[in-house]
């Protein structure tokens, strides 16, 4: 998590990159709950290349973290649109590789 939200080339949305439903991610309190998590944690990366990123107007956080909170209710695996249940939170970040 420490790694996602403070990578090289992170955009930076206050102290560092993490956003998520909210509109700041306390970085301390979001790693603490994790590490005291015993169940499973499930990963998902969803990226853009660069080229197409800059074409679709997503080459930025803020725009990258509009579009993740619109489209978190649509499962790209079976197509159908529910609400997923990630639960607790779910956190993005937007870095330029």
């Amino acid at each position: 998590m420490k790694y996602i939200a403070t990578r090289p080339r992170v955009e930076k949305l206050g102290s560092h990159g993490l956003f998520g439903d909210e509109n700041t991610v306390n970085l301390g309190k979001t790693m603490e709950e994790l590490d005291s998590y015993t169940g499973r944690v499930w990963t998902h990366i969803l990226s853009l290349k660069r080229e197409d990123a800059e074409r679709l107007g997503f080459d930025n956080a803020h725009a990258w973290r509009d579009l993740l909170r619109r489209t978190v209710t649509w499962n790209p695996w079976s197509g159908t649109k529910h609400r997923w249940k990630m639960s607790p939170v779910w956190h993005g970040s937007c870095g330029r590789s």
